[in-house]
């Protein structure tokens, strides 16, 4: 809670799908998962989604994430900021910052703590292998590769002297190798005391290798190829023993499960085509055994507990779903869901006091539907075409408008389409596309789909219902109007010069609408004669960017400018009522009046939500959950909520309290 300040962040969804391994469940407590949504580590519970801990201390989106096997440390890293990259080591149960650790340059693309948590290895982009000891947080040893370091993990550790020894591989493009690892009594640190290359078929092996792991009897290296095979090596000789063609698009992930009675190995492998494969055997012995489908590539799995089996697990898309499986493959059950891209528009339903379920549009086009009480999706909305082979391009949904009493979902795209979905099955109902005019009289002659010969030139950004009409607005300047009932074209306003940014409904007259356009001007139309009645400009500033309108006093309305200036204005008044400028010049992307209308809330280009009193428009506090740009808001009708969406393609919740 910001402090007397009544709001509390209750829930983020969100993952980072871009980067394997960012996923990670808690080898100790396996309950517990850390992942990433953008430059955000979040601590979460498979038991209580809404136990949660945010930590921001990156800068850049996070590309890497490992944690210790006894459980104790977590290691992460960012992708670049100005060449420089922070790589964080933090502690599990505080949950708070240990150190940055210096040492290499490029992007990290492979990370493993020793089994015993003292150690950490890392290897980058540019060929660089680094190892620290976590004990001092001093670089142990350098190692520099042709190419880069794309594996690497660690084998037992040896104690049969004083000083443990401790043996590590690596994988590049060209070659894979084993490093021993031992205490020099001469420097009085650890350092590499020997590397072996392993013996490779006399063709070679040049493969790019993913996710890996040694057994946990040290006998075996077992890797993934981009080529979708896994790879076993036999650690003790050093030497190539078998390769398993498994999956299509790679192996992106790959997970010891135990050691059989009769000393074969379980392992589950997860493609790139979202097949996780279960494989068994021991050094050129080797069976797929099992095989089961996920929704996109399989970027993550872990070895988890949930029911209490022990032989379930983890795994984690690149669609943005997690999967609890069972060990056999022959269930699975999904336990959260997030957009893979940039969340673009958010709403609750504009035509009923229920706040339970909301809407969200993103920048792959599909359209959700959340359950807020355990954050599920009810339904994805996706724009088909009947007759046309593969997905229609209709760009990212810029507006959405869930009309939960019709049971319609009513979005706009960056295409110049406008689409009607059910709620409940996510199907079309009705479609404006204009990039399928060739096809119109096809199409109709077929009845395949209904369409309207005119749409938005160049996208439709904005969207707003009342109880007859339908009212878009789109980057051609234009307003336009069209029935519920039929969907027929009723009128069209021309009075933008420049894009329209927002059109909503007047809170106050159901048949007036107002416009807001980056041209500066705001103009109100009424419905019912199909003619303007008022415009305002504003001669300061920066352009228009939203609008939202109180329920109470005078009815006035908030508009949000690029130069994250707001303005109050009344209808009947010609000129600005009140402008606030901002004291830092960040974009204000949506604005919106809380129901009982104490608050203005802003979405901000930096990521921030900003709480404002609507009476003084001073500044309550900035609410923090997203690593990038707010796109947009909404809030709950019963004004118990704050749902706010971000380019880093997380949904943050907050709740609202009573003062």
């Amino acid at each position: 809670m910001a402090g007397e300040i009544p709001f509390e962040l209750e829930h983020l969804i969100g993952l980072s799908t871009k980067s394997t391994e960012s996923y990670v469940v808690h080898p100790v407590e396996k309950s517990k998962v850390v992942y990433s949504v953008g430059s955000t580590l979040v601590f979460g519970d498979l038991k209580d989604p809404h136990n949660q801990t945010l930590l921001s201390s990156h800068d850049s989106p996070i590309t890497t994430i490992r944690v210790a096997p006894k459980g104790s440390r977590i290691f992460t890293a960012e992708s670049a900021t100005g060449g420089q990259r922070k790589l964080i080591v933090w502690d599990w149960t505080s949950r708070k910052q240990i150190a940055q650790l210096a040492g290499l340059q490029g992007e990290v693309l492979s990370a493993s703590f020793s089994p015993d948590d003292r150690f950490l290895v890392a290897g980058d982009e540019k060929g660089m292998l680094c190892v620290w000891d976590l004990q001092t947080l001093h670089v142990c040893a350098y190692v520099r590769f042709d190419r880069p370091c794309e594996n690497v993990c660690w084998g037992l550790v040896g104690e049969l002297r004083r000083m443990p020894s401790y043996t590590f591989a690596t994988c590049s493009a060209s070659s894979v190798k084993v490093h021993l690892f031992d205490y020099d009594v001469r420097s009085l640190q650890y350092q590499i005391s020997s590397t072996h290359p392993m013996a490779v078929p006399s063709t070679g092996l040049k493969r790019h290798f993913r996710g890996g792991f040694i057994t946990e009897d040290g006998r075996e290296l077992i890797v993934g190829t981009e080529a979708g095979e896994i790879i076993v090596f036999n650690m003790e000789n050093r030497v190539f023993r078998h390769a398993i063609n498994v999956g299509a698009n790679g192996i992106v992930s790959a997970v010891f499960c135990n050691t059989e009675s009769d000393g074969r190995v379980t392992i589950l492998a997860g493609a790139g085509d979202g097949r996780i494969h279960r494989i068994c055997g021991r050094d050129t012995v080797w069976e797929v055994q099992a095989q089961i489908a996920m929704d996109g590539a399989v970027i993550s799995i872990g070895k988890c507990s949930l029911t209490g089996d022990g032989d379930e697990y983890i795994a984690a898309t690149a669609a943005g779903m997690v999967y609890n499986i069972d060990g056999s493959l022959k269930r699975r059950s999904p336990l959260s869901y997030a957009h893979r891209t940039s969340v673009t528009s958010v709403a609750f339903p504009s035509d009923s006091m229920r706040s339970e379920r909301c809407v969200t549009g993103s920048a792959d086009g599909l359209v959700r539907v959340w359950d807020l009480s355990d954050y599920s999706i009810k339904c994805t909305c996706r724009v088909r075409m009947r007759g046309v082979a593969g997905p229609v391009e209709i760009g990212a949904v810029k507006a959405v408008v869930f009309l939960e009493d019709a049971n319609q979902i009513v979005a706009a795209y960056g295409s110049g389409s406008i689409v009607v979905f059910d709620a409940s099955s996510g199907d079309e109902i009705f479609k404006v596309h204009p990039s399928h005019l060739r096809f119109l009289h096809f199409l109709l002659s077929f009845n395949v789909i209904m369409q309207i010969p005119e749409a938005h030139r160049n996208g439709a950004t904005t969207l707003c219902c009342t109880d007859s009409f339908l009212v878009s607005g789109g980057v051609d300047g234009a307003v336009r109007v069209w029935t519920r009932k039929s969907f027929s074209f009723v009128a069209q306003f021309t009075d933008h010069s420049r894009s329209i940014e927002r059109v909503f409904t007047d809170v106050a007259a159901a048949n007036l609408v107002h416009s807001i356009g980056a041209d500066r001007v705001m103009v109100t139309y009424d419905l019912s004669r199909e003619r303007k009645t008022h415009t305002h400009m504003l001669t300061v500033g920066g352009a228009f960017t939203s609008g939202s309108q109180r329920s109470d006093h005078e009815t006035e309305i908030y508009t949000a400018a690029a130069d994250g200036s707001i303005g109050i204005w009344d209808i009947d008044i010609p000129d600005i009522v009140k402008h606030i400028k901002a004291s830092f010049p960040v974009r204000i992307n949506d604005i919106g009046v809380s129901p009982n209308n104490k608050f203005i809330a802003a979405a901000n280009d930096n990521g921030y939500i900003t709480i404002r009193e609507s009476d003084g428009l001073s500044a309550l506090a900035n609410l923090s959950a997203h690593s990038a740009s707010a796109h947009a808001l909404a809030w709950s009708p019963d004004g118990k909520q704050l749902i706010s969406v971000s380019e880093d393609s997380s949904v943050a919740i907050w709740n609202v309290y009573e003062i």
